[in-house]
């Protein structure tokens, strides 16, 4: 399991580590662990010892404690393990320590500026190295309020690799932008130019690149951050085989679209 360190333009990033399971029945760890960095160069996965935590511990990690080549994509992600890992990686490593059913375990990443911070309740596992990504936009903010559009891919592969992200409108199915997307990066997308309202629902849809979709609303007068994010569809299907229901939606949606 990986836990994500995010970057995005004037807004630094945090992720909090608690060595504390979710439940006393599935793992029942002991033993000190070591926290590991890790970020792409495009070939490899570089990684990085930061540290080690006790069972109960809480380690803060922040992208100010990271150097400059390390947050190039704007994503590194934490890996608690027992293992010893290489300096390079040809993929990702596959040991999921800090991992659980029943509920997940996961840690708290997300965004802060000055005294500010907003977060979400964070996991990682890697994407496949070709998926797409269809989702809506309900997070609109109005005012003071600047709205960006944020993506987080992970692949094993280490390459970085790029793909459009078509911005459409909802009412008409038609392309109103195309911006770039990238693997294994954290991606920001600023909206405020599309005159998008609060009755509006943008749609995002890349062909090859899967992705974690985010709405971050950021207003430095306001002293205000705030961080969203969509759940895939097949977490509402409570029956039959998920994926493949969530697989017939999304052609549905995508062949009504007009992407000329």
């Amino acid at each position: 399991m990986f836990f994500p360190l995010m970057k995005s333009q004037n807004l630094d990033g945090f992720c909090d580590l608690l060595f504390l399971p979710p439940n006393n029945w599935e793992k029942k760890l002991i033993r000190r662990i070591s926290i590991f960095a890790l970020w792409t160069n495009g070939q490899f996965w570089k990684s990085i010892l930061l540290g080690e935590i006790n069972p109960g511990e809480h380690m803060r990690v922040t992208s100010r404690d990271m150097k400059d080549e390390f947050m190039n994509t704007g994503l590194v992600i934490l890996y608690p393990t027992y293992d010893k890992l290489e300096s390079s990686l040809t993929k990702l490593p596959i040991k999921r320590t800090w991992h659980s059913e029943v509920s997940a375990w996961r840690n708290t990443s997300g965004f802060y500026v000055g005294e500010v911070q907003t977060s979400y309740q964070s996991e990682l596992n890697p994407l496949p190295e070709r998926g797409s990504l269809l989702t809506f936009h309900p997070f609109i903010q109005p005012g003071n309020v600047e709205n960006r559009f944020i993506t987080i891919n992970v692949t094993s592969n280490p390459a970085i690799r790029n793909d459009n992200l078509y911005i459409i409108d909802i009412k008409t199915r038609k392309v109103i932008d195309v911006k770039s997307i990238t693997t294994n990066s954290t991606c920001t997308i600023y909206l405020d130019n599309y005159g998008f309202t609060q009755n509006d629902l943008p749609l995002f849809y890349c062909p090859s690149i899967a992705s974690i979709p985010f709405g971050l609303g950021y207003s430095s007068e306001e002293n205000m951050l705030s961080l969203e994010h969509t759940h895939p569809p097949a977490k509402f299907f409570l029956h039959g085989n998920r994926n493949e229901l969530q697989s017939n939606l999304k052609r549905k949606w995508i062949e009504s679209l007009d992407l000329k």
